[in-house]
């Protein structure tokens, strides 16, 4: 039987001029490490007369990243945004995603930060702070 975990996985990210090399993202939420919403990469249109007609197109992917609230990562999305309010820019990052139970490694190239949160919900306890990152390309590798 193989194992499907997610404990595993390692995510890097870069963030040039704030980061410069790359830093493990560390201290996930309990139940959520990170998602990726699914692309609709083509345009299709049905003409009146029944043909069905489709063409690719170039769509950005939405990542997002569950850090727990005394997570020592936070840092790093706040000193990126830290960094953006002074330059008044939005300033691009590129991250690795390795997930060793299905051998597979995503290059994340070209995102930008497209939601923060700018501090945790507090409930019965701090809740997790969800970062939405918008990515240019993923890519994907088998890694044996």
């Amino acid at each position: 039987m193989s194992s499907i975990t997610s404990a595993d996985a390692v995510v890097t990210i870069t963030i040039p001029g704030v980061y410069n090399t790359g830093q493990k993202l560390q201290g996930f939420a309990a139940e959520d490490i990170f998602g990726m919403d699914a692309i609709d990469p083509a345009e299709i249109s049905m003409g009146v007369d029944g043909n069905l007609s489709a063409a690719f197109i170039f769509v950005p992917t939405k990542q997002g990243i569950h850090l727990q609230a005394d997570s020592a990562s936070n840092k790093i999305f706040e000193d990126w945004r830290a960094a953006e309010v002074a330059a008044v820019e939005k300033l691009p990052c590129s991250m690795i995603v390795t997930l060793p139970a299905v051998k597979k490694t995503y290059a994340c190239v070209q995102g930008y930060m497209t939601s923060y949160p700018q501090i945790s919900d507090a409930k019965k306890s701090l809740q997790p702070r969800k970062y939405e990152i918008t990515w240019n390309t993923v890519s994907v590798s088998n890694t044996l």
